[in-house]
């Protein structure tokens, strides 16, 4: 049964060497996060937290940040918003201890979407802006469109339309870019309501 399963993987993982269980713990991670893409947030919560337990016990930094950052995002679609907040404010610390701007870019634009629902403007705003610059810094494309979207909601919250629908116009504008159609339909949506 699975939980047979589980404790062969957690044998093999804690008696592997090093490149094994790093392996293994991917897997687990990309699989959660896999599962969770697909509306199973049960077994993609159950995979990353098997994956974060491996990155825990190997002590990969990086890996563990990870697990959090996905962890936080599930528990944000689950409504948890106070448990999504913990995971990635200490996904985000552990990101700054290795000042890795790109995963601190990404934390940062999932923080302020907690922080939107929140009706937490202000902060959101803030938590958005120094990601956008990490982004921009790091020259990654997905995470500058996730962060002008984010910052197009914010205005549009404050009445400041023009500035909404410009932000929001730079982001489907990169998201074309990209070649991300998953993604653009949400700023799309965002700028006709801009209209409204």
């Amino acid at each position: 049964g699975a939980q047979t399963d589980k404790v062969g993987l957690f044998e093999m993982a804690e008696g592997g060497s090093l490149a094994a269980r790093d392996a293994l713990s991917n897997t687990l991670a990309f699989l959660g996060m896999l599962t969770v893409s697909l509306g199973d947030y049960a077994n993609g919560n159950r995979f990353l937290n098997e994956g974060l337990e491996i990155k825990r016990a190997i002590k990969d930094g990086w890996g563990i940040a990870f697990c959090l950052r996905q962890l936080g995002v599930l528990g944000f679609y689950q409504g948890a918003c106070d448990e999504a907040d913990r995971l990635l404010n200490e996904g985000l610390e552990i990101s700054r201890a290795l000042g890795n701007s790109w995963a601190i870019a990404y934390s940062l634009d999932f923080l302020s979407t907690a922080a939107y629902a929140r009706g937490a403007y202000a902060e959101a705003e803030k938590l958005l802006r120094e990601g956008l610059a990490l982004s921009k810094q790091v020259e990654d494309r997905f995470t500058t469109a996730y962060a002008l979207n984010g910052l197009g909601l914010v205005k549009q919250s404050l009445g400041e339309h023009d500035e909404a629908r410009r932000l929001l116009e730079d982001s489907i504008s990169i998201w074309r870019e990209i070649g991300d159609l998953a993604s653009m339909p949400q700023s799309l949506n965002n700028l006709g309501d801009v209209y409204l």
